[in-house]
């Protein structure tokens, strides 16, 4: 079975604990040896130079659109997030 995760939750090289529930129970899946998981974990990141300045963002400007975590292929698409649709990440 192929599952396709799409999750803005997911950890990164700037935020290693943030989505970690989401890391461990896909990995747990996969580790059954009967699904294939393709992960995408969009990066919203607010226009420039917002995403610059405000520090939840500054770390996150740099992350690659494909990644390899802890050894798992990670898709990292960036969008347009205004500052205040996601309060979480304040």
């Amino acid at each position: 079975m192929r599952i396709l995760s799409l999750s803005t939750l997911y950890p990164s090289a700037a935020a290693p604990n943030f989505g970690r529930f989401v890391e461990l129970s896909l990995n747990a899946a996969e580790a059954t040896g009967e699904v294939a998981i393709t992960r995408i974990s969009p990066n919203g990141l607010p226009p420039w130079p917002l995403s610059r300045l405000l520090s939840p963002y500054k770390e996150r400007v740099g992350l690659p659109v494909e990644d390899e975590w802890r050894d798992r292929r990670v898709l990292r698409p960036s969008f347009t997030l205004l500052p205040g649709m996601a309060p979480f990440l304040a």
